[in-house]
């Protein structure tokens, strides 16, 4: 499955192919993300899926994803450099995994599909919001930073196990043609963690992104 990224990035030209990279380039004075690909959008929708109702309040299902006990302090923000594919350290701003930050983050939304009483891969997805310390910043061109999103629209693999009383154990696999990333996991009828969220990139590059927890009624539909 192709994945759609659609907010600001910078193309990077090498050997005569463009990959893409989530850019921020760093100056005396500033710094930006320039250049853009568009990757998709997202929809909603109102069914009901294993007995677990769409959240009454609109939740959507984000969650913001933290050190996993392996990226303590500037790991976590290095983390992402190699994920995003950045050519050096200058391509992305400070990062916070504590989660003592509303404003600065990693935010992971994680939609699952079902029909038919199964895991439907085609229409199950996964969205990060990356809000590094440039966002909200003027860049080079002069205009404001936005966050880096990053959506992978379908599963190239997945399942859903152990399912007893409205609760079980998740793991889907997603691609594009940078690499993968997989979320494993776990749910009940209030809470869905993911217990590990991971990158492979195609120039063998791995690493994890952290783990995460959001309200079930929000992951399901």
């Amino acid at each position: 499955m192709q994945a759609k990224i659609f907010k600001v990035f910078m193309f990077i030209s090498l050997l005569g192919s463009l990959f893409l990279v989530s850019c921020a380039k760093k100056n005396n004075s500033s710094s930006n993300r320039a250049g853009t690909a568009a990757r998709g959008n997202l929809t909603g929708s109102d069914v009901t899926a294993l007995g677990i109702n769409k959240c009454s309040d609109g939740s959507t299902g984000w969650g913001r994803l933290l050190d996993d006990g392996t990226l303590s302090g500037s790991l976590f923000r290095q983390s992402y450099l190699k994920f995003l594919g950045a050519e050096d350290s200058g391509q992305l701003g400070d990062l916070d995994g504590t989660g003592t930050s509303r404003e600065n983050g990693v935010d992971v939304k994680l939609n699952l599909k079902i029909a038919n009483n199964q895991l439907n891969l085609t229409d199950s997805r996964l969205q990060f919001a990356i809000r590094d310390s440039y966002v909200g910043q003027k860049g080079d061109d002069g205009k404001l930073i936005d966050e880096i999103s990053i959506l992978y629209q379908g599963a190239t693999s997945g399942q859903i196990t152990n399912i007893v009383n409205g609760s079980g154990n998740f793991t889907l696999v997603f691609k594009d043609d940078y690499g993968t990333v997989q979320v494993e996991g776990t749910y009940n009828a209030t809470e869905t963690r993911g217990t590990r969220v991971s990158f492979n990139n195609t120039n063998g590059v791995n690493g994890s992104l952290g783990t995460f927890s959001t309200r079930t009624c929000g992951v399901f539909f």
